[in-house]
């Protein structure tokens, strides 16, 4: 299986159309009809390469996925093989005008591990990467990366869930703050706050902080629905007053707000399964009251 990257620049209209689609990310300068990026990475026969996520950051390219066997990660003509020990999570870092390889890191390590998504983030500590990493179906850590280096020099602690956790979206807020939003079952495990399914999957999110070069730290963790099997797809951080929106989909009647008194604020689906937008305080996850 092969990640191919293909880069699409209309400079006429001077319009950038960035498509991700299975593993493709297209553009092209439409002037000069050449092809800035139109690469791929390979790996060998009977290994396997996922890319999950991408993010662009002054100038480079961060891609995160998983692989099994032996991967050239480099698109140039120089070579960069790493091998995995099962499945591997990694994340590479690559010049977006050169395509050059400037690191890649792996987790090498025995056992299933897949890097879901990444946030960049650049505080009054080093400039890092945040990467989400499942360590098996109902586990998962946040990594914190150096830009320059790749390496791996902070890793929250694992959380965790008696059932499955399905990650979905995952945001920077301001400073330090980050917000990470998807499904579970069971009791999900966040440090010392521990969150239950009310039956089937739950939508859940949390806030994060990376409050040093050494640890994250929950400020929250909540969860929202009912007896259907609920998710939370995506999320988008407002700053202005204080507010993060999540979006997902539920079924049958769904709680968002378990967590205060009086504690019930539901919403009941027409059809086997309807969307859902709530509004939260960045601070506490609880839904938003303007009054």
């Amino acid at each position: 299986k092969a990640l191919i990257l293909l880069n699409n620049y209309n400079k006429n209209t001077m319009k950038k159309n960035t498509l991700l689609l299975t593993l493709f990310l297209a553009s092209f300068f439409a002037n000069a009809q050449q092809y800035q990026w139109y690469e791929k990475l390979s790996a060998s026969s009977g290994s396997n390469l996922y890319v999950n996520d991408i993010e662009i950051d002054n100038d480079y390219i961060y891609i995160v996925g998983s692989f099994t066997g032996t991967v050239d990660f480099d698109f140039t003509s120089n070579v960069d093989n790493r091998t995995a020990v099962d499945e591997d999570a990694f994340i590479a870092k690559y010049v977006m005008e050169t395509r050059q390889l400037v690191w890649v890191t792996t987790t090498n390590s025995a056992g299933n591990q897949v890097a879901k998504k990444v946030v960049p983030t650049s505080t009054v500590y080093t400039p890092r990467l945040n990467v989400i990493i499942m360590n098996n179906s109902n586990s998962f850590s946040v990594k914190s990366v150096d830009f320059f280096t790749g390496n791996i020099f902070a890793t929250s602690q694992t959380y965790t869930s008696t059932g499955s956790i399905s990650i979905n979206d995952f945001v920077k807020g301001d400073g330090i703050d980050l917000f990470i939003a998807g499904s579970f079952t069971g009791s999900l495990n966040t440090e010392s706050i521990t969150v239950n399914s009310s039956g089937g999957t739950d939508a859940f999110c949390m806030l994060i902080g990376n409050s040093s070069d050494t640890s994250y730290n929950v400020g929250w963790t909540r969860a929202y629905g009912g007896s259907g099997n609920d998710t939370a797809n995506g999320i988008a951080y407002y700053s202005g007053n204080n507010r993060l929106f999540i979006t997902g989909g539920f079924e049958q009647t769904a709680d968002f707000n378990k967590y205060t008194n009086p504690n019930v604020l539901t919403l009941t689906s027409n059809g086997d399964k309807d969307i859902f937008v709530v509004d939260v305080s960045l601070s506490t996850g609880l839904p938003f009251n303007s009054s």
